[in-house]
Parts: C-alpha cells; structure tokens; sequence
C-alpha cells in the first residue's frame, strides 16, 4: 500500500497531539509533517523560491484559526501559486462559521473535518478524495 504523505498545519499542542494519534491508527501508512502556523506551512510548501521546488505533500489539513497567517489566507496563496494550485487542502476546524466556510469554498478547499480528528473521520476523508 502506497504511502500518503500529509502536511497538517495547526497550532495548538492538544490537537496536533490527536492528529497524530489517529493517523497511527489508520488502515494505510501515513508520513505526517507539521506546520505550526500558516508561515511555517507556506515556507515547507513553496520553498525560498529557488530550485529544487520543494516536493509536495498527498494532502494538506489546515486549520482555519492560526497565528502569523490565517488557514483561509494561506489557501488563497496556495490557490495563487501555479505549483500548489491543485494540491488538495482540506480544512479542519471546530468553528462552523459560514463566512469562512464559504470563503474556503470559493477558493477551492478540497473537503473540511471538524476537530477534533480522529481516525473514522481521517479514513472517511480519505476515502472521500481517493488519496
């Protein structure tokens, strides 16, 4: 079984912590990276702009509520740049505010998971985007 590769970006310990704790639990292997805030995410996904380009994760979660660079902004860049336009970006968030679920919409958001996460909602998702 292929390998899926996922970049979660999230600030807060408790979450990460779960995070991590069910994707040991999931059916296939998973190679996680974190982020801890949109900056972080945006330097490990676009690199310093000079080659090699960095390689690109399976999927991206992104939590909406997170210091330096909010999630929506940092999937409007995503959506911006031609190397990550495609890149699936689900967003995980335990607001359901419609503005921002809305916006994420518009900007392409490939799916969102209310946290906290945990392994039946991570292989729904998967299942969902066939990654």
């Amino acid at each position: 079984m292929i390998e899926l590769n996922v970049l979660l970006v999230e600030d807060n310990d408790d979450d990460r912590y779960l995070a991590t704790r069910a994707m040991k639990k999931l059916s296939r292997p998973v190679r996680l990276e974190i982020a801890r805030d949109g900056a972080e995410a945006l330097r490990r996904l676009e690199g310093d702009g000079t080659p090699p380009a960095p390689q690109l994760p399976s999927l991206v979660i992104l939590d909406l509520q997170l210091p330096r660079l909010n999630g929506s902004d940092v999937l409007e860049r995503l959506r911006h740049n031609p190397a990550t336009r495609e890149l699936p970006v689900v967003i995980a968030s335990s607001s359901d505010h419609p503005d921002e679920l809305d916006r994420c919409r518009r900007l392409g958001a490939a799916g969102f998971i209310v946290k906290p996460l945990d392994a039946a909602k991570l292989e729904g998702l998967f299942a969902t985007l066939a990654v």
